[in-house]
């Protein structure tokens, strides 16, 4: 998500993301993330006995869209001609 996140922010676009995570209370939640240059996204490790939540259709779209966006010409910098 990470790396989707910095191509996003190169095209100065925006985008919503949504993965199942373990909460505070152990349970399993489903977590939205607003994808934008404006946006500071952080990525945190845990140590858990848990099994890990189903996102392969979210791994599948992010994995697509960073291929789109890869294929597509560098967006210019702001502020230089």
């Amino acid at each position: 998500m990470i790396r989707y996140a910095a191509l996003l922010a190169s095209f100065g676009c925006t985008d919503v993301v949504t993965l199942r995570g373990i909460g505070s209370d152990g349970n399993e939640v489903e977590a939205s993330f607003l994808l934008s240059p404006a946006v500071e996204l952080m990525v945190e490790t845990a140590s858990t006995t848990s099994t890990e939540p189903e996102n392969h259709l979210a791994a599948g779209y992010l994995h697509e869209k960073i291929e789109e966006l890869s294929e597509l010409p560098a967006a210019p910098s702001v502020g230089h001609e």
